[in-house]
């Protein structure tokens, strides 16, 4: 390494998708090997607001970003219009054994120096929302017309795009499921591929061939959540649960994500689900998750 490295360490505050013992591993080894880094709380909380420090972060000549997937970095650097440079390193500590985070950071000689920054949150509001790689996406727009909170919108060239982070539920994948590319990423989610990590296109093809996603076909899934009923409620099935709390399984939305849904947020998600019967169960829990 070079006076020309710069190294941030992600603390990933917010999740624990990365152990606590290899976070602290790679920060105590860091320190007494006297290495200059930069310790930043979470990356998805600098991309949502575009702070400053991911575009000149990007200046630097060797770059090298301890975090989670590459994927999921290099387009959360993307959405806050501070693409990755080609050159820039990341080390995911989410599949790397510390030891080796380590041996990468520190070979040759890396700069000396104190450790900056803070590994404390800077705000109340949990940074979870999407990023889209488009290197995958084909523009279908389906996350735009599944979504009702305002995360989507398209710009002035037509082409999908996040405006609106803090609108999305926490912990709710529902949009990266329906995505037939998997090109939706949700960077703390704790599965793959949605969390960053490189797409099984063989799996994926599976998927698509059989025509469903996630056990329903997308289509009947926005029906659902966009229709309405006069009662305004949610009509249970025989086996006690409702269309919209299968629909919610499926789709692997936590329990408390529609508990906190606002009276107008849980009209807008509709009820005439009661009269459709769910569709053909898709693909196993292994395919599915391509």
């Amino acid at each position: 390494m070079s006076e020309t490295t710069k190294i941030v360490f992600c603390q990933c505050a917010w999740a624990d998708v990365i152990d606590a013992r290899a976070k602290e591993a790679v920060r105590t080894g860091l320190i007494e090997a006297g290495a200059a880094f930069e310790a930043v709380p979470d990356l998805c909380g600098l991309a949502a607001r575009r702070d400053e420090r991911l575009a000149r972060w990007t200046q630097t000549p060797d770059l090298r970003i301890v975090a989670c997937f590459a994927r999921a970095v290099r387009w959360l650097f993307d959405w806050a219009a501070a693409p990755l440079p080609a050159s820039a390193r990341v080390l995911n500590l989410r599949t790397t054994a510390p030891d080796d985070v380590l041996a990468d950071l520190l070979e040759d000689d890396p700069p000396r120096g104190p450790h900056t920054g803070s590994i404390q949150r800077e705000s109340d509001w949990m940074p979870w929302f999407p990023v889209i790689d488009y290197e995958r996406c084909v523009d279908c727009r389906q996350c735009l017309n599944f979504c009702l909170f305002g995360v989507y919108a398209s710009d002035e060239t037509g082409r999908v795009k996040v405006v609106h982070p803090s609108g999305c539920k926490t912990y709710c994948p529902a949009c990266a499921r329906v995505c037939p590319q998997r090109a939706i990423i949700f960077p703390k989610y704790d599965k793959s591929p949605i969390n960053g990590d490189a797409v099984d296109e063989a799996a994926l093809a599976q998927v698509r061939g059989s025509g469903l996603l996630d056990g329903l076909d997308a289509g009947e899934l926005r029906r659902r959540l966009r229709a309405r009923s006069s009662a305004g409620r949610f009509p249970t099935t025989p086996s006690g649960s409702s269309p919209l709390e299968a629909l919610a399984e499926k789709l692997d939305i936590p329990p408390q994500v529609l508990q906190n849904l606002s009276p107008d947020e849980k009209r807008r998600l509709g009820r005439s689900a009661a009269k459709d019967k769910a569709g053909a169960d898709g693909p196993s829990e292994g395919s599915a998750r391509a």
